[in-house]
């Protein structure tokens, strides 16, 4: 029989999402990429992209990922006004940064599905737009949508690092959780399952959302590609930090750079820190670069390259929900990693400075204090570097992961 045979005999599967998959990138497309690659030989596949009409996607990236998943079925959307975002959030109708409106007639859908997957939470309330909630009954519909969004918005002031103006919309966004809980209840309670990242984000939605939406919650964390869990770094001599350097990273890295990082170079005077990761203001670019000791990488092939030369990964996360992706992989690789308590989330088995260095406070003098004693400590360094990484060795497999999420596909709800 031949593979086009073979492909046709499958169950149809539409993923449905915002961002093209590849390459993996973010927090988003990491694993909405590594579910296809462990879904393809099971599923005959349809790749649905809910398009913004006023942000279209590069040629060459539709090309690259019709390569991967054959031809994509683009669907196109334009925002409502701010206005009508407001007042429907204020009847608890839609979240303000949703409010999409579909464009219908530029797109035919493909072949009924079997079962439909939604990736992240902004593809589930456009993927509600297209349907107007009355979704096709034949086929099972799961949500993988990562964290609470309601945590996001109720724990936003524990991420706040710097200017009156993020102090304040971090206590708007609190405010606003209310309201945002009771339109995640309403985005959700059609799907048969939802998949979550961590125990912490089920509690959450429990709490934040509704008793019957964590019902249909399956933990599905991220895997941890077998690269980062072949790197040796016993050579290694930098200390980094991954992650996008706009939002509320650029928070965290000009707080990083201009207050912590001095205190380091003091005690520890050859330290070199290597940021990996683009966005950076012209502000932030500029502060990087007039420090000593700094350097800003923007892209690099394979973040594993990154960690074989590091000895400890910065991670100063303290949002209290979510999986860290940058933290679990840098364990993975044996980099000893300091970082708030919350980036350590969702890490079963987890011990405080025997996995990870801990500092409970978003204190300047608590990161100075313990990056510089593991940079001055080799054992104890070292010693943290191995029990991270085999304690990640024991899960975030993403065969598992992916095991886990067809089951939900053929079954239609949680095990």
């Amino acid at each position: 029989m031949t593979s086009e045979g073979l492909a046709s005999e499958l169950p149809v599967l539409w993923v449905v999402t915002d961002q093209l998959p590849f390459p993996p990138r973010n927090g988003i497309t990491l694993p909405l990429f590594n579910y296809l690659a462990g879904l393809k030989s099971s599923y005959s596949i349809r790749l649905i992209v809910l398009n913004d009409i006023q942000c279209n996607f590069p040629p060459a990236s539709i090309e690259a990922n019709e390569e991967l998943y054959g031809p994509i079925c683009f669907l196109p959307l334009t925002r409502k006004s701010k206005l009508t975002r407001i007042i429907s959030e204020l009847l608890s109708k839609e979240m303000y940064q949703h409010g999409w409106k579909y464009l219908p007639g530029a797109a035919q859908l493909p072949t009924t599905p079997n079962s439909i997957l939604v990736s992240p939470m902004s593809a589930v309330a456009k993927w509600g737009s297209v349907t107007n909630g009355v979704f096709r009954k034949s086929a099972v519909h799961v949500a993988a949508v990562n964290d609470c969004t309601a945590a996001e918005y109720h724990y936003r002031y524990q991420s706040h690092f710097g200017s009156l103006k993020t102090l304040f919309k971090a206590v708007i966004d609190y405010l606003r959780s209310r309201w945002i809980g009771v339109i995640e209840a309403k985005m959700l309670q059609s799907y048969d399952a939802i998949l979550l990242q961590t125990a912490r984000d089920k509690e959450l939605m429990k709490e934040l959302v509704h008793p019957t939406i964590a019902a249909k919650v399956v933990l599905a964390p991220n895997g941890v590609n077998h690269r980062f869990r072949s790197v040796s770094n016993e050579n290694g001599r930098n200390i980094v930090f991954v992650g996008e350097l706009s939002g509320e990273y650029g928070e965290i890295i000009s707080w990083l750079v201009s207050e912590v990082w001095p205190g380091v170079v003091d005690r520890c005077p050859n330290s070199n820190l290597r940021i990996v990761g683009k966005g950076a203001s012209s502000t932030l670019a500029a502060n990087i670069r007039s420090t000593q000791g700094v350097e800003n990488i923007e892209y690099v092939e394979d973040l594993s390259d990154v960690y074989k030369d590091a000895i400890i990964a910065i991670s100063p996360v303290f949002k209290g929900f979510g999986l860290i992706n940058k933290t679990v992989e840098a364990m993975a690789c044996g980099v000893a990693v300091v970082g708030g308590a919350a980036a350590f989330n969702g890490i079963p088995g987890f011990e405080s400075n025997v996995h990870g260095a801990v500092c409970l406070k978003k204190s300047k003098d608590e990161f100075v204090n313990m990056i510089t004693y593991l940079i001055e400590n080799e054992d104890k360094r070292k010693d943290i570097g191995r029990a991270g990484k085999k304690l990640i060795a024991g899960g975030f497999n993403w065969d598992t992961t992916n095991k886990i999420i067809q089951g939900v596909l053929s079954a239609g709800s949680p095990a």
